[in-house]
């Protein structure tokens, strides 16, 4: 039997079934000189050859992405932990400004008494 054919002639030697998505031939020759005369061992073996790769591939890819979920985490507690320090140095700066304030009036209120200081605001 020609292998370069793409028709298949139904024949005794051939067997066939009925599927739900067709005919399905079961071919009594030889399957692996088949592929070797198509040229398919080749594209077997480079397909195998693109699977390992993408999986190599794949794994940089992942650790990249590791790499990139661990720096965003990193950065993102130092900028709450630059957050927090902000707040907390602003509170006591409030509180600093609240005890300036106080004492500004209690100067302020002491020169009026005694030499007659007049408050401009």
């Amino acid at each position: 039997m020609d292998t370069t054919k793409s028709v298949i002639p139904i024949t005794p030697q051939n067997e066939f079934i009925i599927t739900p998505s067709g005919i399905s031939f079961f071919i009594g020759e030889d399957l692996s000189s088949h592929a070797s005369a198509e040229g398919h061992a080749k594209l077997l073996e480079q397909v195998k050859i693109l699977q390992k790769e993408l999986k190599a591939i794949d794994k940089k890819f992942d650790i990249h992405l590791q790499d990139y979920v661990n720096y965003k985490d990193a950065s993102l507690l130092a900028l709450n932990g630059n957050d927090e320090k902000i707040d907390h140095k602003w509170e006591r700066t409030e509180n600093l400004f609240k005890e300036q304030k106080i004492e500004i009036k209690d100067l302020q209120k002491f020169l009026q008494k005694e030499q007659n200081f007049r408050i401009r605001e």
